[in-house]
């Protein structure tokens, strides 16, 4: 969907038009069981499904969900611990892992066995081309031990980021469920301290947050950039900002990044899905991402290398 009144959200095609004809034509494809490879912006491989809505817009824009990219670029330093919760088949993941580079570690948490079985073909790819910072769980985050019941909807070949958990059995027509093993981030190994926390569990983050209720309590989380589609307050917000975060509601334009305050940012865009920035170093963070222009290569044209003249 490239309709005029969302170009704002979307630069990368703006910027690249080649791609938002790709894009188009995605409709005229008959794209049932392919897969595709493609190169990210950042150096890695990334394989997906051609069939999948993210998949696609990966490999016709290179990037996806901009505003979030731009925002973890920019945050996540060399030897920075990372955790990417609802990694679906690994782009944020690898993102994070070329970033936090061989002195830091990414902690991948994907539930989803066919979404994992792409996360964890991905992260091979990366471990052969020498980056071996990535770790993977197939489990799903939540404030409880146990098992949890995922439900994959009957669109999930068209999009496989929309399967969530739920205490109930599915009642869509062609809706499945699986079962997965749940788990707390405060209790898992290597995670007791985060540089970077990235949440974005289809409505399930209110309850991954109260699952690192310690974490949070201890200040051991940096930075946490979490999907919220919630009116503000909302459940996971007052979380974060009761543990003592604050918090900045992120968007972007064609010309960059936009730091909203929480009150201020009105109806927000469905998809990819309305972000926050919550941070106990505002100061960092501000300075970080307030400069305009895009740093991810292959978003926008502003910090592209001219060619030599003459």
């Amino acid at each position: 969907r490239l309709l005029p009144g969302r170009l704002a959200d979307k630069p990368q095609y703006v910027f690249h038009p080649s791609r938002a004809l790709r894009r188009l034509m995605h409709g005229f494809t008959d794209t049932a069981g392919r897969r595709e490879v493609t190169e990210l912006p950042w150096g890695l491989p990334l394989e997906v499904r051609i069939s999948d809505s993210i998949g696609f817009s990966i490999v016709a824009g290179r990037v996806f969900d901009p505003c979030v990219t731009e925002t973890l670029y920019r945050l996540i330093d060399p030897g920075d611990r990372v955790a990417d919760v609802g990694a679906n088949v690994g782009y944020l993941t690898s993102l994070a892992a070329v970033r936090a580079g061989r002195d830091g570690q990414v902690i991948a948490f994907e539930p989803h066995p066919q979404v994992y079985e792409l996360l964890e073909r991905n992260a091979a790819r990366w471990r052969n081309g020498a980056v071996d910072n990535v770790e993977l769980h197939r489990v799903a985050l939540s404030d409880r031990r146990g098992e949890g019941t995922l439900v994959a909807g009957p669109s999930f070949e068209g999009n496989m980021g929309l399967a969530s958990l739920s205490s109930d059995q599915p009642t869509t027509t062609g809706a499945e469920s699986i079962t997965v093993p749940l788990a707390r981030l405060d209790e898992t190994p290597g995670a007791e301290r985060l540089d970077l926390l990235k949440i974005d569990v289809e409505g399930h983050e209110p309850d991954v947050l109260r699952g690192a209720e310690r974490l949070l309590a201890n200040g051991a989380v940096r930075d946490i950039v979490f999907e919220d589609h919630d009116e503000y307050p909302s459940a996971a917000t007052s979380i974060v900002e009761a543990a003592g975060y604050e918090l900045i509601s992120l968007d972007n334009d064609l010309r960059g990044l936009l730091l909203v305050a929480p009150k201020d940012r009105g109806k927000v865009r469905e998809w990819p899905g309305p972000s926050y920035l919550a941070t106990l170093d505002p100061e960092r963070a501000r300075q970080r991402l307030r400069p305009r222009g895009w740093q991810v290569r292959g978003i926008g044209p502003s910090l592209w290398p001219r060619r030599a003249r003459g």
